[in-house]
């Protein structure tokens, strides 16, 4: 397995598990900071500081046990896969934010929007690993 495609498995579990949790529990159980906007940043700021610490020990420990592959800088290929990735990434989040951003103050209270660009951005992130590592499994870049 490329080094690159071990680094999005990574990302794509640590994703969804950290924030499956802020979303599916400790969000809703504040209702995301309906009386205080602040109660966001006690709920989310955990959150993704735990996601912080997890990406940063595992990042290492991967890279360690792959120190040859750690070293190899991208071939071409990898980078196709990445920038073919990243530019679905990209119109999701466009298209998310457009959403939420635009649409969003008319109909949604702050809070409500505030979240749902966190959530945006973390699909984003989930697509673009879940891409990466189809273009790993897929055999080419092409």
């Amino acid at each position: 397995m490329a080094f690159h495609e071990k680094m999005a498995w990574f990302t794509l579990i640590s994703f969804t598990v950290t924030y499956a949790i802020y979303f599916g529990i400790a969000a809703p159980a504040v209702e995301f900071g309906r009386n205080n906007m602040l109660d966001i940043v006690w709920t989310f700021g955990p959150v993704a500081a735990v996601h912080g610490l997890i990406s940063g020990i595992g990042s290492a420990a991967i890279a360690i046990a792959a120190r040859r592959d750690a070293r190899n800088m991208a071939d071409e290929r990898d980078h196709a896969i990445d920038r073919k990735a990243t530019t679905v990434a990209y119109y999701i989040m466009l298209t998310g934010m457009i959403l939420v951003g635009v649409a969003g103050p008319f109909t949604l209270p702050p809070y409500k929007i505030v979240n749902l660009s966190l959530a945006v951005i973390v699909i984003c992130q989930i697509v673009h690993d879940a891409l990466v590592i189809h273009g790993y499994r897929r055999g080419s870049h092409g």
